[in-house]
């Protein structure tokens, strides 16, 4: 069992919580860059199935992928709760697509259980372990091993 109580810097760690479908995930805050309204996305039908299209953020264009697809979760429409969530992830700014953002965890005795197999494979090896704080419980996906997928399948193209 990992102990994620703090970040490098010794403060707390804070995680941004998002759904897809029925499970809550949660990323470290310190990658959010941004989470940008569903609504401010430009869908490109040219693009790769998994890249969702283009939202603007500043002078900026951030292409951002449908992580359900990527997981292969189940399709359903987007809602008025959709977000991009935009990372910034050394060089790399991409987004998420997810169903809805939630309240952060800031854990002060939050533990990463390992991921079952079927959780790590569903989710592309992206997946830290589980995180509980009280009574929620989150998959906590790494940053940077996301940006290494969008990157794969990129190259792959």
């Amino acid at each position: 069992m990992k102990t994620y109580e703090t970040n490098h810097n010794g403060a707390a760690l804070e995680l941004v919580c998002f759904r897809l479908g029925d499970e809550t995930y949660a990323l470290n805050a310190a990658n959010v860059a941004e989470i940008v309204a569903a609504e401010a996305l430009s869908l490109k039908p040219q693009f790769p199935s998994f890249v969702f299209g283009l939202t603007s953020t500043g002078r900026r264009s951030v292409a951002f992928l449908d992580l359900k697809q990527c997981f292969g979760l189940p399709y359903t429409p987007l809602t008025a709760e959709a977000k991009i969530v935009v990372l910034s992830v050394r060089c790399a700014v991409f987004g998420l697509l997810v169903d809805e953002v939630l309240e952060n965890m800031r854990p002060l005795q939050a533990y990463a259980l390992p991921p079952s197999k079927e959780k790590l494979a569903q989710t592309k090896n992206c997946a830290l372990g589980l995180v509980r704080e009280a009574v929620r419980v989150a998959i906590l996906l790494d940053s940077q091993r996301l940006a290494a997928l969008l990157d794969g399948m990129i190259n792959n193209l």
